[in-house]
């Protein structure tokens, strides 16, 4: 009777294990052998990144979640469209550190996805992190993170991946050269029209003065208006950065009121899906504007 309760427990414990393994695995999108691979990746920047370095991996298909046009997310709403794109990807590449502000919501509803996140485990603000790719240096180290990311979930194209990595960087670091052209200016503050820049004048060395968050719904108020005035007067030589989308009306507003040398510098968030060197192309231009110019 003995020996009975002892198979018995036994055997429960065995079917209990069995269970959770089966449970494991289920948690996991069954493909068939022949079915690409459905990575997603939500914005234009790290479109950018994962286009690079899935270049030549044919059974992989690459989407974004938003347009490229888009921008940055901080507004950005899901879709039931959006949902349903995610639902069936097997891979989702963000920017992180707040940039996508919808992950809850996928993390809760998208059993089974690959989540690469660009920016763990860089140091920085938060703040800064979240538009981490306008500043070159950490630009590569959010590549290196997607590159880990990808080879961890796709171990089969390892080789392509580390090929297609140490090409791309060695494209990106060629930007940390165009630095030495910099100018030094006669003042080295700057008034910033988009938060997208606090990391582009963090790379250049600028001291932010004062940041104005603009996009297409804000209004900006008298009252802002006239502290950009007051922080111009009281730094001679200070400069701003604009992203022009956003930006021209307000720069134009101030260059009315105050002397003042602005820049339209791009904050590569809006560009072509199949355009791989956009990212190099676009920054290369951002520090020739100020090199050009600032003469």
């Amino acid at each position: 009777m003995k020996n009975k309760y002892v198979f018995t427990g036994a055997f429960l414990v065995f079917i209990i294990i069995i269970t959770v393994v089966i449970g494991v695995v289920s948690n996991k999108k069954d493909k068939p052998e022949n079915e690409s691979t459905e990575v997603v990746a939500s914005f234009y920047p790290v479109y950018v990144i994962a286009n690079n370095l899935l270049d030549g991996i044919d059974d992989v298909n690459l989407q974004s979640l938003s347009e490229p046009k888009t921008g940055c997310l901080h507004d950005f709403q899901l879709t039931p469209e959006d949902m349903k794109l995610l639902e069936k990807a097997d891979i989702f590449i963000i920017n992180g550190s707040g940039a996508e502000s919808f992950m809850d919501k996928i993390i809760s509803d998208c059993e089974g996805i690959t989540i690469i996140n660009g920016t763990e485990g860089i140091e920085g603000e938060e703040e800064l992190l979240m538009h981490a790719w306008m500043n070159p240096i950490k630009y590569l180290m959010e590549t290196e993170n997607i590159s880990h990311g990808l080879i961890d979930a796709l171990p089969q194209y390892t080789d392509e991946i580390e090929r297609n990595y140490k090409s791309y960087i060695k494209k990106v670091m060629g930007i940390s050269v165009s630095k030495s052209k910099f100018p030094i200016f006669a003042c080295n503050d700057v008034i910033l029209f988009s938060e997208a820049f606090e990391p582009f004048a963090e790379y250049l060395g600028l001291n932010v003065l004062l940041t104005v968050d603009l996009d297409e719904e804000r209004e900006v108020s008298s009252a802002e208006v006239k502290e950009v005035i007051d922080a111009i007067n009281a730094n001679p030589g200070i400069f701003i950065m604009v992203d022009e989308v956003y930006g021209k009306k307000l720069a134009e507003t101030v260059k009315n009121e105050v002397e003042v040398k602005v820049y339209y510098i791009d904050p590569l968030t809006r560009g072509e899906l199949t355009d791989k060197n956009y990212y190099i192309d676009k920054m290369n231009e951002n520090i020739e504007i100020l090199y050009t110019e600032g003469q």
